[in-house]
């Protein structure tokens, strides 16, 4: 009885608390440890600067709940493809009624959060002009790498997205989509 308890405790408050790292899905490791091949292909989201001919292949996740059993809608993971190596994760959830109502959420999220808080600290908005889309962030920044609580909007849809990501991955996403940044 008492294991019942403690698995169901951790259960639930694993829906509780911010995810990181999400799935267990860690930067510098090599994407065939989490996916096989045919994942890999099925998974393949081929869109400007992503591909098997690019520095990056990214492949986006349409029903993690059910795959990698995590609370998000969506998942993506960028991966270089000279070493193999995950330098991006995202989970994103979606259908926020109001910008304000997902900052909230996202400052929730980062208040439970249990990853190391002693990162730097930043918090930034950005504008980037290719895609349209605004964001709010929140960043925690350490050499190599960095976690990030977003909230991004873009058209009318606003979302939610906890990412972690390397720094040569950050340089070379900013330059592909023209970042500009104002920090608060």
């Amino acid at each position: 009885m008492k294991i019942l308890f403690t698995l169901c405790f951790f259960f639930i408050s694993s829906f509780a608390n911010a995810e990181y790292p999400i799935a267990n899905l860690e930067l510098n490791n090599n994407i065939s440890n989490y996916f096989s091949d045919k994942e890999l292909k099925d998974y393949n989201w081929e869109t400007r600067g992503y591909g098997s001919n690019e520095i990056y292949s990214l492949i986006v996740i349409t029903d993690p709940k059910q795959i990698l059993f995590v609370n998000y809608s969506i998942m993506s993971i960028a991966y270089n493809n000279n070493t193999g190596f995950i330098e991006y994760v995202a989970g994103f959830i979606q259908g926020f009624d109001s910008f304000n109502q997902c900052i909230d959420y996202r400052d929730t999220q980062v208040n439970k959060s249990y990853f190391d808080k002693s990162f730097n600290i930043e918090k930034v908005k950005n504008d980037h002009k290719e895609t349209g889309v605004k964001q709010h962030k929140i960043i925690f920044e350490k050499p190599s790498f960095a976690v990030t609580f977003n909230c991004d909007e873009a058209e009318d849809r606003i979302n939610y997205r906890l990412d972690y990501l390397t720094e040569n991955f950050n340089d070379w996403v900013v330059e592909l989509e023209g970042t500009e940044s104002e920090y608060e």
